[in-house]
């Protein structure tokens, strides 16, 4: 494995590829932001490759990796029976043969794949497909969102071959195709095409006066008051460790991920790195976001009589009659 990881890596670094080293639960073991601008070095590369932990690899999407762009299909979210891959590049080969038969696609580690292309608009990852998902014996507002399909592109990596459990299908990254923008767009249609979740009509949340709080609103009294991680844990998600200002958790469900977020306490804000949960990847949410969230479906006005109801603040109605 050894000789075959340092050939794929020098292979992949020299065709232009940023690439990064990980451990076994797909974390990166050397700090690779910086990656984001400038290709790892020779002589790093080598450093990495000869630390114990090293495991795999994997590849920066955008443009530092010549504007490369990947639709990651989960098919072990797919609850339709027909595999999504099957229906993607049906409906794909309806559009252009030709498209399908130069695309490099690769399977994943849990059942998924992963198509690869470049193309000069390539942009920040996004969900493209996703459905609800309800637990047994919950509400309705306690529903979860699951990934069905989602590019891949700036400051993020996909794991690729040689790493065990990741091969490639047909071709591979020496042969990574350009596309045009319109082949580009149709996939993006054609992907959005397996989206089974429309989101609840936004309800604006209640807004802070000035800088001060105002602990008679509901909102403001949670922000201060409320126990967030005692609720994101009743939600599914687990604590990992503390560390100064930050307590880092990992989401509910299979990750092989150590951390799928954190909450700040000092700022009081909430942050997600993943694209599987109901929050989006690396905006903050206040707690009182968070709760709304989890426990009302988004509903930020009923988030907010559930909150009174359990001595948060004091009820709309109350306040304009005092």
């Amino acid at each position: 494995m050894g000789n075959r990881l340092e050939e794929a890596a020098n292979q992949y670094r020299k065709k232009g590829y940023s690439i990064v080293f990980i451990n076994s639960v797909k974390k990166a073991i050397h700090k690779w932001k910086q990656h984001n601008r400038l290709v790892i070095s020779e002589n790093k590369l080598h450093r990495m490759l000869a630390l114990p932990e090293c495991f795999g690899i994997a590849v920066i999407c955008g443009c530092i990796s010549g504007n490369l762009e990947v639709i990651d299909i989960d098919e072990k979210n797919n609850r339709n029976g027909k595999a999504i891959l099957d229906r993607f590049l049906c409906s794909l080969d309806r559009y252009s043969p030709e498209l399908v038969a130069k695309l490099v696609i690769a399977r994943t580690k849990n059942y998924g794949f992963h198509l690869m292309y470049k193309s000069k608009d390539v942009q920040s990852s996004t969900i493209l497909a996703r459905r609800l998902e309800t637990n047994k014996g919950l509400c309705i507002e306690k529903r979860k969102l699951k990934t069905l399909v989602e590019s891949i592109g700036n400051e993020s990596y996909i794991i690729v071959e040689p790493t065990p459990g990741y091969s490639f299908v047909q071709h591979d990254l020496m042969n990574v195709p350009n596309i045009s923008e319109r082949d580009r767009l149709e996939i993006w249609r054609i992907a959005r095409s397996f989206n089974e979740y429309k989101a609840p009509s936004k309800i604006s949340a209640c807004k802070l006066r000035g800088r001060q709080y105002n602990i008679e609103s509901p909102c403001d009294d949670y922000n201060l008051r409320g126990d967030i991680l005692g609720l994101l844990q009743k939600h599914g998600w687990v604590i990992v460790k503390t560390e100064k200002e930050r307590t880092f958790l990992r989401r509910p469900g299979d990750t092989d991920h150590l951390t799928s977020g954190d909450f700040h306490h000092k700022l009081g804000l909430f942050t997600v790195m993943t694209t599987n949960s109901e929050f989006k990847r690396k905006k903050g949410y206040k707690p009182y976001a968070v709760f709304a969230i989890l426990e009302c479906n988004g509903n930020f006005q009923l988030a907010a009589r559930m909150l009174v109801e359990q001595g948060y603040g004091v009820a709309y109605k109350a306040r304009i009659k005092s």
